[in-house]
């Protein structure tokens, strides 16, 4: 409360040029034009179009690299490399989880 009449006590100084900036920017704004509604409907309806387009993409890409990831895989355990593929999957398995708990985001 204390703050805030500080602030009101403050303010009484520049009132008037905050008065007058408000009216100027009032009258700018009665000026400019606004666009018509068929504006804002195209700018949704492109919008939906494009939400659309990535959600097909990404249902059609993610079996795509599943299959080029398990092909990766296969390829990596015929030519020998069991072993290191497990090292690195108990790696990835040990630090992953200090890696979320750490990047927590603030």
């Amino acid at each position: 409360m204390k703050n805030e009449t500080e602030f009101d006590q403050a303010i009484v100084p520049i009132k008037p040029a905050l008065d007058a900036f408000d009216q100027e920017v009032e009258a700018m704004m009665a000026t400019s034009s606004v666009p018509p509604l068929s504006y804002f409907q195209e700018l949704v309806e492109q919008t939906q179009k494009t939400a659309r387009r990535r959600a097909i993409l990404e249902t059609l890409l993610f079996p795509v690299v599943a299959l080029l990831y398990l092909a990766g895989l296969g390829l990596l355990l015929q030519n020998g490399y069991a072993i290191p593929l497990m090292i690195g999957y108990a790696g990835v398995a040990l630090f992953l989880p200090f890696v979320i708990i750490l990047a927590q985001p603030e």
